[in-house]
Order: structure tokens, then C-alpha cells, then sequence
């Protein structure tokens, strides 16, 4: 008997943030290690997420699990988030479960839930910038799309923050940029395909990348920061296991901090877990 197809995909994502003393760079990595056709399955995944990738619960001074601790913190992007951890040096760890409709009907045999071939996403990120504190925070990041063919998803992020039906073009926003034919990125940051910024300071980013699984046979390495690093030298730099690199995304700010925030295009609504 054929497996139940399910109505939505449930996607684990991981957030790693790197303080970095230039607002006008945000060092984020964002990866997705599965999707999963239950919720409960994708629960267990994104607390098995941090040991899977090498490392071990003391590592973390922080490391919380709690929804009222995250209300309590009144943490960015807190819709589905299962685990926040800070390394020693300050790196910030989010693992989050987002929600889509299942368009594709995909469907799994494999114990643990998870859909075993390869999947491309469109992402959205949306960044404010605190003109008083000085600083960048990634607010929300979005599952947009899943698609089982790069192009398809290259295609499909082209439309992310346009809608003509509610009036929403390229010339609404302060700036806008998207990557031409044969190019990963637009300049913003890798795989970042379409680039937006408003007048405030806020910046949207579409991003097509493929799932990518954390194997636990890599260990955790850290070493001790150079003092040229800008970090401080006495304390633990957090290193990711092999294939896993930093990013520093490219941002533009207004004159003032953000008033108002274009949401995401209504015809791609966000479902909440």
C-alpha cells in the first residue's frame, strides 16, 4: 500500500548568526537538513539538529527549548522555534520548523519522515536594520517554495516580493535587484537570487538553496580567535563542520529605522506550525 500523501511539509531549518562590528554586513548561514511529512517527525529532527552537526549540549552557555523563555526573551522569528543557542563567542544558533502545503505531493518511506531526495527552497529573509542600536536582525525567514528542479525554484523566486494584484513592483521598493540568466546570486550574498530594500532600512532577500544533511561523523572544532579577527581572543571561536561556511550578507539602510515593512506576497501565504 502506497504511503498517505500529506498536506504539508514540515522543514527544519538551522540559523547560525555571527556578531560581526559592520552592520552593513550580517555573517548568517541558513541550511535546511530535511523536510518531513509530520510535524512530530520534524520535532524530533530539529532537536537531534545541533548533535547531528557535532555538537555537544555543554558546549552551549545558553541553550533553550522553552516557547515562554522565547517570549520571555522576545526573540525574532519565534513562530516554530524548537531550540536557541549562543556559543562562546556569541554565535547564535536557531533551529526552527516552517510549514508549506505539500504542492508536490511528495511522500516518504523512510522511518524517520524525512523526504529523501534532493529539494530545492526558496527562501525569504527579511532584515531590519536599528538605526539606534546599530544593528542588523534577520526578523523572519521564510519557506516560499519547495521544488524538486533548481530552475523551477530560480523561476518561482523571481515573483517572492512582487504582486500586481496588490500593486507591489520592483519600483516599490528604495532598491531592487535580481540575478541575471546563468548567475547563483545578485550580489547580496551567496545564492541570494533577488535583492529588495524600503526607504528604512529594511532588507529583503530571496535565496534558492538545496537541502543539505548534517552528519554527526563530523566533529566539532573550534579554536581560538585572532585578535585581527575583531573577536575576542580569549574565548572559543565556533567553527561549522566541513561544508558549512559563513556568509556575510550585503545590506543597504535608509536614514531612519524601519516604519513600515511590505509583508510577504499574499499569494504565497505563510502556514504557522
Amino acid at each position: 500500500m502506497p504511503p498517505k500523501i500529506p498536506e504539508h511539509l514540515y522543514h527544519v531549518l538551522l540559523t547560525i548568526t555571527r556578531l560581526n562590528k559592520n552592520p552593513n554586513n550580517l555573517v548568517e548561514i541558513l541550511r535546511i537538513p530535511g523536510t518531513y511529512t509530520s510535524l512530530l517527525a520534524a520535532k524530533a529532527a530539529a532537536h537531534s539538529c545541533l548533535y547531528d552537526a557535532g555538537y555537544e549540549r555543554d558546549f552551549f552557555p545558553t541553550y533553550e527549548t522553552s516557547a515562554h523563555i522565547f517570549e520571555q526573551e522576545n526573540l525574532p522569528d519565534r513562530t516554530g522555534l524548537a531550540i536557541y543557542a549562543v556559543a562562546p563567542d556569541g554565535t547564535t544558533f536557531r533551529v526552527r520548523i516552517d510549514t508549506t502545503q505539500n504542492k508536490l505531493q511528495l511522500t516518504t518511506d523512510l522511518d524517520d519522515g524525512r523526504i529523501s531526495i534532493p529539494l530545492f527552497y526558496v527562501v525569504q529573509a527579511n532584515v531590519e536594520y536599528d538605526a539606534i542600536e546599530g544593528e542588523s536582525t534577520v526578523r523572519e525567514v521564510i519557506v516560499q517554495g519547495t521544488f524538486t528542479d533548481y530552475m523551477q525554484a530560480r523561476e518561482y523566486a523571481k515573483g517572492v516580493l512582487l504582486s500586481e494584484k496588490d500593486g507591489i513592483l520592483k519600483g516599490s521598493y528604495a532598491a531592487y535587484v535580481e540575478a541575471g540568466e546563468g548567475e547563483r546570486d545578485c550580489g547580496f550574498g551567496e545564492n541570494v537570487v533577488v535583492h529588495a530594500a524600503s526607504d528604512y532600512g529594511v532588507n529583503y532577500l530571496v535565496s534558492v538553496i538545496r537541502n543539505q544533511e548534517l552528519g554527526s561523523k563530523y566533529p566539532l572544532v573550534h579554536c581560538l580567535a585572532s585578535e585581527s579577527s575583531g573577536y575576542d581572543s580569549h574565548k572559543p571561536t565556533t567553527i561549522m563542520p566541513p561544508g558549512i561556511h559563513f556568509q556575510a550578507w550585503n545590506l543597504i539602510h535608509g536614514t531612519a529605522p524601519p516604519k513600515t515593512t511590505l509583508t510577504s506576497n499574499p499569494t504565497h501565504p505563510r502556514i504557522s506550525t
